[in-house]
């Protein structure tokens, strides 16, 4: 019983602090994996242009949306969401929030303008269009597109929404990696062919990195990883653009120190090709701005402007960089939505599998104060091919027992060290947190509802192509309406090591367990999220000390925890603690004055308000009142008219106050009263708890409980 509870309270205190384990696999693999650390920019002369004021403040909560938004798709907005980024200054036009879709694209960015981000008119393309996001294109293979089955184009932010007959919401790219501390979010994300359904796969991962450097500035890292285009690969790094309601002008800053200022409606239509300029010959950044009618006389510290600094790409003109098929240039030009374009395109050649980085930045400043900014992050910003050697990743470990398996790390770079709860055996499958060398993939664990894998095979549970030779990803095949959960574990060999592993489940606390052995009744079988505040909250510094009944992250714990469960809630009181608002009454607990509580703690009550609170009312015991999540295994939870399901991966007792549907409710042998969902507890008659099908009357405690 103390062991099923420890698993679910370190599972819950990770999901909302990230501080259980002596490392987050999210963070090990990201950290090491995101091209240029900061202690490696003075290796090539270049200073690191991002300083941490130690005011970042992040959230993976959504909260509505301040901005307006279009009709056609503002409720898929919370949908869309993955995390939330904000950087306040007491100037207003240095200020920014920076909202995140799944795929990790920026698809809100809100400062002294405004919104930047358009307001997504065209209901097929949810933010997965217009936004901030890296695109990959193969040319060769995207020349028969103008069949939409045939495009080969890559979106970072999610595919558009089309194929109804297997898609009730958009599919965005998923996000298969997160982690966030500091001024720093890092997002890894499976790319997806843009049009579905579609002839292609896609293997590429992206990864970017989002650091608040102050004053106004954020840097922006992107990293293609995977196969992103071949011998013609074209690049946009990023697609993006600005609602030109907010931002109407655009300023083109030159190498001579010249600007060319176009107003909106000058601003050609995109697709007319009659301006592309080259990035050496720019000065570095292109700007867009509030309306300026005079610059010559307007006050322009007025005037809220988004500057992307994207460098001159001098490493277009190293002799010793084959990689370029042309100079890098940029791109602009209206469209018929309130949408200007501006994408950078990097025209490479990449035959043998090679990866690519792109850094730049972003100003949000007055329109007054980028020329002075962007001159001081100009030479900050370059592309660079990454090949295998340039990594330096650690060992990952892979460790199973009984059909569960965990995932350990060294505990530095170029560590070949891990270690695992002792009575965990290793399971003989070896790799990296980066890719290394070709003979590693990225593996990723899999869900389809009760199905599982590990391995390489990103379509594992995709139908078989049909006839008309369409490939879907994101159906699992034989469960309609469910789509596949993808999670990267880091780069393992492509021989047969680790194929043993194929329908084994995903534990990321396995090697954090006390010494027991692990069962497959109380282990989670995928990874909860990472790194995930609740609240938006100061990141400077975390909590310099771990709850005290948890395992120690250096060697799995050799006794028991210092203090002795209650009879009533061996783990339940600490747990609520940790539980959000809305996940209050999912995990046994009362959400009183504005804390989760656990029932046992609720004030001056009686069985009257014990019940109504979703509560189980226990006469001979004290306290009276108690949680459901007490019931340690199926009969304990059904003798206690509780519900036993799988919460975040891990079976427990749940209340019937916790469901929301009614027919939910009746399968759940619960009864459903006015709107709620309620326990046969609450019902105090014999003669009103014999007509509920689910119920039945106790004689000896003169009670109505669940029919078992």
């Amino acid at each position: 019983m103390v062991r099923c509870y420890t698993v679910l309270l370190a599972q819950f205190i990770m999901t909302f602090t990230g501080l259980v384990r002596g490392f987050n696999l999210d963070e090990v693999i990201l950290k090491d994996i995101i091209y240029r650390d900061q202690s490696e920019f003075t290796n090539d002369g270049r200073d690191d242009k991002c300083k941490d004021e130690g005011n970042t403040r992040f959230s993976f909560d959504h909260t509505d949306s301040p901005s307006s938004w279009s009709s056609a798709n503002v409720h898929w907005e919370p949908t869309t969401f993955l995390a939330e980024m904000e950087y306040s200054n007491p100037d207003p036009n240095k200020s920014w929030t920076a909202r995140f879709g799944q795929g990790g694209a920026i698809y809100s960015m809100r400062s002294g303008y405004g919104e930047a981000i358009p307001p997504q008119t065209d209901s097929k393309s949810p933010w997965v269009d217009e936004v901030t996001q890296s695109v990959s294109v193969d040319i060769t293979q995207n020349k028969n597109c103008a069949d939409p089955t045939e495009c080969y184009y890559i979106h970072q932010a999610g595919a558009y929404f089309r194929d109804s007959e297997n898609l009730t919401q958009p599919f965005y790219s998923p996000n298969v990696m997160k982690h966030c501390e500091g001024n720093t979010c890092i997002f890894g994300t499976w790319g997806q062919i843009a049009s579905i359904p579609t002839i292609f796969k896609s293997d590429l991962l992206y990864f970017h990195r989002y650091r608040n450097c102050g004053n106004g500035v954020i840097e922006y890292t992107q990293m293609f990883v995977g196969y992103i285009g071949g011998k013609f690969t074209y690049l946009n790094m990023p697609w993006a653009g600005v609602r030109g309601s907010s931002l109407p002008d655009l300023h083109l800053h030159y190498s001579d120190d010249t600007v060319q200022t176009i107003k909106e409606n000058d601003i050609h239509d995109w697709g007319d090709n009659s301006m592309l300029p080259f990035l050496k010959d720019s000065a570095g950044y292109t700007t867009f701005s509030q309306p300026l009618d005079n610059i010559e006389e307007e006050r322009l510290d007025d005037k809220a402007a988004l500057s992307y600094v994207h460098g001159t790409a001098d490493e277009y003109n190293d002799p010793s960089n084959k990689y370029f098929r042309q100079a890098p240039r940029f791109r602009f030009g209206r469209s018929r939505r309130d949408f200007t374009v501006f994408t950078v395109n990097g025209r490479l050649l990449m035959p043998n599998g090679e990866m690519y980085a792109h850094r730049q930045y972003l100003i949000n400043d007055s329109f007054g104060n980028i020329k002075e900014r962007a001159a001081g992050l100009k030479d900050g910003a370059y592309g660079d091919r990454i090949t295998e050697s340039d990594f330096n990743g650690r060992k990952l470990e892979v460790y199973l027992v009984d059909g569960i398996f965990g995932v350990e790390a060294a505990s530095e770079r170029g560590g070949e060290s891990t270690t695992c709860a002792a009575e965990v055996p290793s399971s003989g499958c070896v790799g990296s947190s980066v890719p290394s060398n070709k003979n590693l993939a990225p593996f990723f664990t899999i869900k389809c509802g009760t199905l599982t894998y590990f391995g390489p095979d990103r379509y594992h549970f995709a139908p078989a192509v049909d006839v008309e030779g369409m490939i879907r990803s994101y159906v699992c095949d034989g469960q309609q309406g469910l789509v596949p959960e993808w999670k990267l574990l880091g780069f393992f060999p492509k021989d047969e090591s680790c194929s043993s592993l194929i329908d084994a489940s995903y534990d990321p606390t396995l090697c954090d367990l006390p010494t027991t052995s692990p069962t497959t009744s109380s282990l989670p079988t995928s990874s909860p999220p990472t790194t995930s505040p609740t609240t938006l909250s100061p990141t400077s510094s975390p909590p310099t000390t771990s709850p005290t009944t948890l395992s120690p992250t250096t060697s799995p714990p050799t006794t028991s925890p210092t203090t002795s469960p209650t009879s009533s809630s061996p783990a339940g009181g600490n747990m609520c603690a940790m539980v959000k608002k809305g996940d209050c009454a999912l995990f046994g607990c009362v959400w009183k004055k504005r804390n989760c509580i656990d029932c046992s703690n609720l004030p001056n009550t009686n069985k009257q308000k014990c019940l109504k609170g979703g509560c189980n009312w226990e006469p001979d015991k004290v306290p009276n009142c108690n949680s459901c999540n007490a019931g340690n295994n199926k009969e304990e939870c059904k003798a206690k008219s509780c519900v036993w399901k799988n919460v975040n991966d891990a079976m427990m007792c749940t209340p019937c106050a916790a469901i929301k549907q009614k027919g939910k409710c009746g399968k759940a042998k619960c009864i459903w009263k006015g709107d709620k969902c309620t326990s046969c507890a609450t019902l105090p008659r014999k003669s009103k708890c014999n007509k509920k099908k689910n119920c039945a009357w106790n004689g000896t405690d003169k009670a109505c409980t669940m029919k078992v």
